[in-house]
């Protein structure tokens, strides 16, 4: 096992090649700590109802990540409700910053609405039953060609906050309030990056300078804590590297 240790600019970073051996590190540094994983072992993640393998896409190391066969199954024959598909990282998180690349495509296992969903979930309760996410639907991204006819080319990223909190019930009660258009597109490495504070999350795109989706009604509450994770859901396989959490609190 390796950790690497490297102390720049004020701010901690960890490199976990080997994750399991990061969560016995207690930091008593008082300044935002930035933890980055770079997902090549997998022993350290909590896995809830999802299978990883590490590997490669378009030339760079990344972790694969799918709903497990038998919920997928599931899903297809209307057994699964609310879905909780989450590959947790140790810790525990507030506010802060929390930034990954993902690349992400519909697998042909999810049906005709599968949509490339993927994304991270933050402030999981330690059960895994409720959470906070934003996640990207790829193929319903501006830079799909030809564009989704609308108003897909408007749903390209999400907010929701599971188990009450689905996208049907967002869409249901304020259309268009908690999902926006997005750059993106399928088998496109794609940084997200979401910004929290209290009640807010702001979620930007690759270098763009401006939020593409705020939230200001955060629905676990501004003191909610929990861990961080990354999010699939049906139909979808996943791709994520470099996972950064920056914790503020």
């Amino acid at each position: 096992m390796r950790v690497g240790w490297i102390r720049g600019g004020g701010v901690w970073l960890i490199s976990a090649l080997a994750g399991a051996a990061l969560a016995g590190c207690v930091l008593m540094d008082r300044t935002p700590t930035t933890v980055v994983w770079t997902l090549e072992d997998v022993r350290a993640l909590k896995l809830v109802d999802v299978v990883v393998e590490p590997g490669s896409f378009m030339d760079r190391a990344a972790l694969k990540v799918e709903i497990d066969p038998a919920l997928q199954a599931r899903i297809l024959e209307g057994s699964a409700a609310t879905r909780t598909s989450l590959a947790l990282v140790p810790g525990d998180f507030r506010d802060g910053t929390i930034e990954v690349e993902v690349a992400a495509e519909p697998n042909g296992r999810g049906g005709p609405d599968a949509r490339g969903f993927a994304g991270l979930a933050f402030r999981v309760s330690e059960d895994a039953t409720t959470y906070e996410a934003i996640y990207l639907r790829m193929t319903n991204g501006r830079l799909v060609q030809p564009a989704p006819p609308a108003p897909r080319i408007d749903r390209a990223i999400q907010y929701v906050s599971h188990p009450e909190w689905t996208f049907e019930r967002f869409r249901e009660t304020a259309p268009g309030a908690y999902e926006r258009g997005a750059n993106i597109a399928p088998r496109r490495w794609t940084r997200l990056r979401i910004e929290v504070e209290g009640m807010t999350a702001r979620a930007y795109v690759d270098d763009q300078p401006t939020a593409v989706l705020t939230v200001l009604d955060l629905r676990r509450g501004g003191d909610a804590t929990g861990a961080v994770g990354l999010f699939v859901d049906s139909g979808t396989t996943a791709w994520f590297r470099e996972l950064k959490v920056r914790r503020a609190d």
